[in-house]
């Protein structure tokens, strides 16, 4: 029997906290490190060998958790399959909070909370991110075949904006059914104003923990987006 849903519905597929700072050193970001810290549990097995360098480092563990290090950021990243705000899996928020507290003294300068998304429809209604343009112009329609078109959306407040793309997608169940949809990737940035290093740290923490809010939002959003009013 097939795992695809029986009718609309939103599932998490990765979820990431990315930590922003130009003078940060990749050359830390070792398993060593992340589980002596604490940032991660000890009983995670490695994926593939980790690797370390000036310019870049990463770790990737069996599960689909990641952890990745530029000189520009760090990027906290794990796989998922959820839609409830209730699971317990998502962690990638708790990692970036301890790496915080044991790295403390980089200049932070912005954090994203970055949910992707992936929405079924199994009722047979195929939709296209070009419905939402259907009357955008002669250019819509070559041919007579519409083109694949992948759509941004820019919410800006005055202390967070939300950067949506979307874009037509395939995935496939635990059966290798292959389902369309349409793919949802956020992010959700937030600039640090504080100058001073407890302050900035506390700040980043703050924005962290609001991570429940912002997934809320994501969905939210993907929920007011409705192309087939536009056929």
């Amino acid at each position: 029997m097939s795992d695809i849903p029986t009718e609309k519905k939103v599932v998490l597929t990765t979820m990431s906290v990315v930590l922003v700072a130009d003078s940060n050193n990749p050359t830390i970001l070792n398993p060593d490190f992340l589980t002596s810290n604490g940032i991660l549990a000890e009983d995670l097995q490695l994926r593939e060998p980790p690797i370390t360098t000036p310019v870049f480092s990463q770790v990737i563990y069996q599960g689909g958790i990641s952890i990745k290090a530029e000189p520009n950021r760090v990027i906290f990243e794990q796989a998922a399959a959820v839609n409830s705000l209730e699971t317990p899996t998502i962690v990638s928020p708790q990692m970036a909070e301890r790496y915080l507290e044991n790295v403390p003294h980089v200049p932070y300068s912005a954090v994203g909370i970055n949910p992707t998304g992936f929405r079924y429809f199994a009722d047979g209604k195929k939709e296209k991110p070009s419905y939402g343009l259907r009357d955008g112009g002669a250019w819509m329609s070559f041919r007579d075949v519409m083109p694949e078109i992948q759509l941004k959306a820019i919410y800006q407040y005055d202390k967070r904006k939300i950067n949506l793309d979307i874009a037509e997608a395939k995935t496939q169940d635990t059966h290798s059914t292959e389902t369309s949809g349409l793919a949802f990737s956020a992010n959700i940035h937030r600039d640090i104003e504080q100058a001073h290093q407890k302050e900035r740290i506390n700040e980043l923490k703050s924005i962290i923990n609001s991570w429940e809010d912002d997934l809320a939002d994501f969905f939210a959003i993907i929920e007011k987006f409705d192309f087939h009013r536009f056929m």
